[in-house]
């Protein structure tokens, strides 16, 4: 009877065979759409660039989520104003999973930002999690919506609902007109 527990035990730690006719699936891509244009009524097209945690993020990484996109510079004073907000909109719209992206266009000098740029204007404007990501003028394109996004001010808005659709654009920055394009994508 012990022997044939013990056979009944090392059977149960023997190494298994492995069936070679199961396929493993591919993981499902969220992304229905094959063509991008960052236009309203359109799906935006990826844009990948590096936080301010040095940790590279891209737009497609937040498919299913409301989405705010603020392009800003460094030495624009009204989007020094917008990014005091940022954090507390995120925050009261945590219920919907708002993300609020930040893509900071240039430093104080007119740059591309390094990471540092990113750590500051995230310290300086109370940031705590949202990201500010690194951005350049090779982000913009006022000719080819498919090529870049439009702006002709700073700082400019973009909303994105959870379907990874641009729903409207705001110039300039206004706590009232910010709010509005929120609820364009929270409803």
């Amino acid at each position: 009877m012990l022997l044939a527990v013990f056979s009944l035990v090392l059977s149960c730690v023997s190494p298994a065979t492995v069936d070679s006719s199961v396929e493993i699936a591919e993981p499902v891509s969220l992304i229905t759409w094959s063509e991008c244009e960052n236009s309203i009524g359109n799906h935006p097209c990826n844009l990948s660039a590096v936080n301010q945690f040095g940790q590279q993020e891209n737009l497609y990484d937040y498919i299913g989520q409301p989405v705010i996109i603020d392009f800003s510079a460094a030495w624009c004073g009204p989007c020094r104003s917008a990014a005091t907000d940022v954090q507390a909109t995120q925050d009261i719209y945590s219920d919907v999973d708002l993300a609020y992206l930040t893509i900071l266009i240039e430093n104080r000098y007119g740059e591309p930002p390094s990471i540092a740029d990113l750590e500051e204007w995230a310290e300086a404007s109370g940031i705590i999690d949202a990201p500010v990501l690194g951005g350049s003028r090779e982000n913009l394109n006022n000719d080819d919506p498919t090529q870049g996004w439009f702006l002709q001010g700073w700082p400019t808005f973009y909303f994105i609902d959870k379907d990874m659709t641009v729903r409207g654009y705001l110039r300039g920055y206004s706590a009232e007109a910010l709010e509005e394009g929120i609820q364009t994508i929270t409803e």
